[in-house]
């Protein structure tokens, strides 16, 4: 797979702290993060050093602008990622079997302050069915560099502004056990809680 990490080294100049590289399993992982800004997946892919394959919505094809740009010609046409729906699950089954990390934001769209009341399930739905870690990874302050979508809202000035703390993996659900979509809901909630509030200064 083409190394689209390797495209956002600029972004290095950016961040401040990157805390927990230790926590970087050698394998495919399902990649959970806070989703403050519209630079958030590249900022993942650069921190871990791999192409990550994330979960995208359909509609982000029509975005306009810069981001309309990458959700159209990078993340989707080099097929980086993976459109959500129906079949979205059976999809990232087979992206880690081959050994090739998944990304997803259970809060869905960017919330900079987690607006979101409902957080998805996927991630811990996936790490239940694939047998593999979440690697939980908080971001902040990518949205003081770039709030949301139009070009010139980025404030290029904020140098050395983003933190990123990298949480130690977290070990699927068992797989012989069932649960009900209220018990995946509830892992789910804790997860994105415990992002959100993960420390900086831990792990490093």
């Amino acid at each position: 797979m083409f190394n689209l990490w390797k495209l956002f080294q600029p972004l290095k100049i950016f961040i401040r702290t990157i805390t927990g590289q230790g926590n970087i399993p050698t394998g495919p992982c399902i990649v959970t993060s806070n989703h403050e800004g519209p630079l958030d997946t590249a900022i993942i892919m650069w921190v871990l050093k791999r192409s990550v394959r994330f979960v995208a919505a359909r509609h982000l094809m029509g975005t306009k602008g810069l981001m309309g740009w990458y959700h159209r010609k990078v993340l989707f046409s080099l097929g980086q990622a993976i459109p959500s729906g129906e079949h979205c699950i059976e999809a990232c089954r087979k992206v880690l079997h081959h050994g090739q990390s998944i990304g997803i934001f259970p809060e869905g769209d960017i919330h900079p302050k987690l607006r979101q009341y409902r957080i998805h399930t996927g991630a811990v739905v996936l790490s239940h069915l694939t047998q593999i870690p979440i690697l939980p990874v908080r971001i902040e302050n990518s949205s003081r560099l770039w709030p949301i979508y139009p070009l010139w809202k980025i404030k290029f000035w904020r140098l050395r502004s983003i933190t990123v703390t990298i949480g130690q993996p977290i070990l699927p659900p068992i797989q012989n056990r069932q649960f009900s979509r209220s018990h995946y809901q509830s892992l789910s909630d804790t997860l994105i809680d415990n992002i959100v509030h993960m420390s900086n200064n831990e792990n490093s």
